[in-house]
């Protein structure tokens, strides 16, 4: 039986490296486990996609150069939400992971931008984040409001 903690494994996992895999069951929902570890998580929550923040050290195109191709070589219907991984950064509230995900913010297509209007907002008016991070924060705020 599958439930959220011990869902049915993938056909084939892709390799992101660091013990950090990439899979999708079934039923077509995307997971994230270490095969070695015998561990998998289904990607639902915040927390599931925390996981990934590792990501965010990789250029954007890399990345969904991966997953696209793993996509179409599993023949796999349901997309990858990449948004999930930039509002993971920027909720998660360190300079670190918000200046990385600010960085992959113009990358996603536009209707994933205009969902993360308000954790951009938060990070701009943040006291936590640079002023760097803050400004291309506003900046990239603005850009999806006008959009």
């Amino acid at each position: 039986m599958s439930d959220a903690r011990h869902p049915a494994g993938p056909r084939a996992w892709l390799d992101l490296g660091d013990d950090l895999h990439l899979g999708v069951d079934a039923d077509g929902a995307w997971l994230i486990g270490s095969p070695s570890k015998g561990e998998r998580h289904v990607l639902t929550s915040f927390d599931d996609y925390r996981r990934l923040l590792v990501l965010l050290k990789r250029p954007y195109a890399d990345i969904l150069g991966l997953i696209e191709a793993y996509r179409t070589s599993q023949s796999v219907s349901s997309t990858f939400p990449m948004e999930a991984v930039v509002r993971a950064g920027l909720i998660f509230k360190t300079e670190y992971w918000a200046s990385l995900a600010v960085r992959w913010f113009p990358s996603l297509a536009p209707e994933q931008r205009s969902k993360l209007a308000s954790e951009l907002k938060d990070v701009a008016l943040s006291t936590w984040a640079s002023q760097k991070t803050r400004q291309l924060a506003l900046r990239e705020y603005r850009r999806a409001m006008l959009h």
